[in-house]
């Protein structure tokens, strides 16, 4: 478990992001960069399979909604880094 909270970490210092994140935070990173927190937190839950019970609070408590947020925005033509529809 301790290679994988590192990981967190670390994953979470990569993108200036807090323990816990909040949807705010998650949305500020932008469509681009959100996209690539999503796919390396869905990368690492894989890695080390885990059952959802057994990772920390932050890990997957946004990330249903961040990534339901982000395929509705795609599906609207929204750009989240810039804040206006193509």
């Amino acid at each position: 478990m301790l290679p994988f909270l590192s990981d967190y970490a670390r994953l979470l210092t990569r993108y200036g992001l807090p323990e816990d994140p909040s949807m705010e935070e998650l949305n500020e990173l932008g469509e681009e960069r959100l996209t690539e927190f999503a796919s390396a937190l869905l990368a690492l839950q894989r890695r080390v399979s885990l059952a959802r019970a057994d990772l920390p609070a932050g890990f997957m408590k946004h990330l249903p909604v961040v990534l339901m947020r982000q395929e509705e925005a795609k599906r609207i033509g929204f750009r989240a880094d810039s804040g206006y529809e193509r």
